[in-house]
């Protein structure tokens, strides 16, 4: 019966993790920089570039870990990050996970939540709020686009943009109020940090050693929900 308690813990914690979030509003996990802070609207090097950050000071700045995407054009992990500079200019983008100091299989992994039209053109934001740096770029009307966030009367729209396009495969990220945007789309699924029970409690939750999908060899003792490499779900325990 052990592995009741271990599920009413956290269903205690995820109760009490959402009494004290304010509603409409995600909390990010603090972390570190690594290194200086290259940006991308979206999880690739097919997304545009918002600028580099922190050229000088990374190794004094914290910044909140929102989500994770697999890169499978890359084959790496991205990491959507809040953060304010200097001046006081907030943004919200993605950057390599080599540049922040966090464990992956703590953060969300993002999907896609529906897709959508824009129903006009709309003023673009660097996060879901007016108090995040404004785009130069609008999101044009009639745009098809693909949601992947919604928060604070705001959805995150991904698309092609013809204007910026350097390539078939360039990609935009950008906020928008939901007032411009007609569609459907799920919300947020509530991520909840994968802990492992004794093998001797459930059996088949012990640990791989090896993803059974790209096959690369994973840290000793690991407790992983995901590969590491390739994004593969390991809860179904292995050798």
């Amino acid at each position: 019966m052990r592995w009741f308690k271990h599920l009413a813990v956290i269903l205690c914690l995820l109760l009490l993790i959402l009494s004290i979030i304010p509603e409409g509003q995600a909390s990010g996990i603090p972390a570190s920089l690594l290194m200086r802070l290259s940006t991308r609207t979206g999880p690739g090097t097919q997304y545009d570039e918002p600028g580099t950050y922190f050229q000088n000071d990374w190794r004094t700045t914290q910044v909140e870990v929102m989500s994770a995407a697999w890169d499978n054009r890359n084959d790496i992990w991205w990491v959507q990050v809040d953060f304010t500079t200097a001046r006081g200019a907030k943004f919200r983008a993605y950057t390599g996970l080599k540049r922040v100091d966090v464990d992956i299989n703590t953060v969300y992994h993002e999907q896609p939540l529906g897709t959508a039209k824009m129903t006009s053109a709309a003023k673009a934001y660097w996060g879901p709020g007016r108090d995040y740096v404004e785009s130069k770029f609008n999101v044009p009307n009639h745009t098809k686009v693909t949601v992947f966030g919604a928060e604070n009367g705001f959805v995150q729209v991904e698309f092609f943009d013809a204007r910026m396009a350097k390539s078939e495969v360039s990609r935009r990220r950008a906020w928008v109020t939901e007032r411009a945007v007609s569609g459907s789309w799920s919300s947020p699924v509530t991520f909840i940090p994968f802990v492992t029970l004794a093998p001797t409690t459930v059996p088949g939750s012990e640990a791989f050693s090896f993803c059974p999908s790209c096959g690369k060899k994973l840290p000793d003792g690991n407790t992983f929900a995901f590969c590491p490499y390739c994004g593969t779900s390991l809860t179904g325990g292995g050798k």
